[in-house]
């Protein structure tokens, strides 16, 4: 069991956020940031594009997606993060998901 040591400043809230972010196995709780709740709707909606093979929703999704990463890259979890920029698209809507299973790609799991 690992104990964490902190001097109270600020909320509850503040609390746990610093000592989730600090701990080495970066737990992740269920809740999502309104940039991730965009991202995996453009994600949905791009594999609902490839089922169709729908070029133009494809592109559309693709872009929006690339825009969210370079808009919002410093408040996403760095996993999140690798899984867009090498297009990982299927991992990335797993994550976002909520999935702990998610299988190692080419990089064997570590970036």
């Amino acid at each position: 069991m690992v104990m964490l040591r902190t001097q109270a400043r600020g909320d509850l809230f503040s609390l746990v956020a610093i000592a989730l972010h600090n701990c080495a196995t970066c737990i992740r709780l269920g809740l999502r940031t309104k940039m991730e709740e965009r991202i995996k709707e453009a994600l949905t909606a791009l594999m609902d594009g490839i089922k169709r093979a729908d070029g133009d929703a494809i592109a559309r999704q693709m872009g929006l997606i690339d825009g969210f990463l370079q808009a919002g890259r410093a408040g996403l979890h760095p996993q999140l993060v690798h899984f867009l920029e090498r297009r990982s698209y299927p991992k990335a809507l797993m994550f976002l998901g909520g999935e702990s299973e998610i299988p190692a790609g080419s990089c064997g799991g570590r970036h």
